[in-house]
């Protein structure tokens, strides 16, 4: 499956494919995002709290009232 859903922004409050992970990498320095593994790291409680209340659609709608929703990041 391509896009596979396999991080997570905690501080944007996303779910990313691997792909847009590599992204975050890329124009995010280190210490501006905090970009986990969903599968092999572990979480603590205030993350899955986090994670709990995540919603794509929710900042994908942010995104659009600044008009910056076709932006890949």
């Amino acid at each position: 499956m391509k896009n596979k859903t396999s991080y997570f922004v905690v501080n944007f409050g996303v779910f990313v494919c691997e792909e847009c992970a590599g992204l975050h990498n890329h124009f995010f320095p280190m210490g501006k995002h905090y970009l986990k593994e969903i599968f092999t790291e572990h979480w603590d409680p205030t993350q899955l709290k986090f994670v709990a209340a995540a919603s794509n659609q929710e900042f994908y709608e942010l995104a659009k009232e600044f008009g910056i929703e076709k932006y890949p990041i």
